[in-house]
């Protein structure tokens, strides 16, 4: 078993992976290209998910997008909250919190057994349109319309009224 960690760290990584004696197990290879990091994550066994137990449950990190893309199964250590409700909707790997080392131990034996018994098979292919930015981003805009059409939020308006836009056209000058 290889870990291989790209992007930064916000711990000392390094004096982690040498306490625990992980030197040949875990490389770290720091901020590495977009396009290399997607083509290695095609590549990859497993993709590792990290969240802290306290980490905001009502936040979705954009990587697990690019993790379901990859249709390579996922273990997810994150609290209950929208990333492991994503997860098993999309049938998309494993979740454990956290905050449970034996579940986390648990979930690894479960990959690696799969792993030797049979290898393991690609996720299955998941929509993820309604999660593209240009999608993400008409959903932001249809609710702010909403909010701004809300008769709650409807002031009058100081000054002369204006004519509704059907009344300011011009007449059919065919008539």
């Amino acid at each position: 078993m290889k870990i291989r960690i790209a992007g930064p760290c916000w711990i000392d990584i390094a004096g982690e992976i040498a306490r625990f004696g992980l030197a040949g197990v875990v490389d770290v290879l720091g901020r590495m290209p977009h396009g290399w990091v997607l083509q290695e994550m095609s590549q990859t066994g497993v993709l590792l998910m990290i969240g802290a137990a306290d980490m905001d449950v009502h936040s979705l990190s954009t990587k697990i997008f690019e993790y379901l893309a990859a249709r390579r199964p996922i273990l997810a250590i994150v609290p209950e909250g929208p990333i492991a409700t994503l997860m098993r909707r999309m049938e998309a790997g494993t979740v454990a919190p956290p905050d449970r080392p034996d579940l986390i131990a648990e979930a690894i034996s479960a990959l690696v057994a799969e792993h030797r018994r049979a290898g393991l098979p690609l996720c299955p292919p998941c929509d993820l349109g309604p999660y593209t930015r240009r999608a993400q981003a008409a959903q932001l805009a249809g609710l702010l319309n909403r909010a701004v059409d809300s008769p709650r939020l409807k002031r009058p308006r100081r000054g002369r009224p204006r004519a509704p836009a059907s009344l300011t056209t011009a007449p059919n000058s065919a008539g």
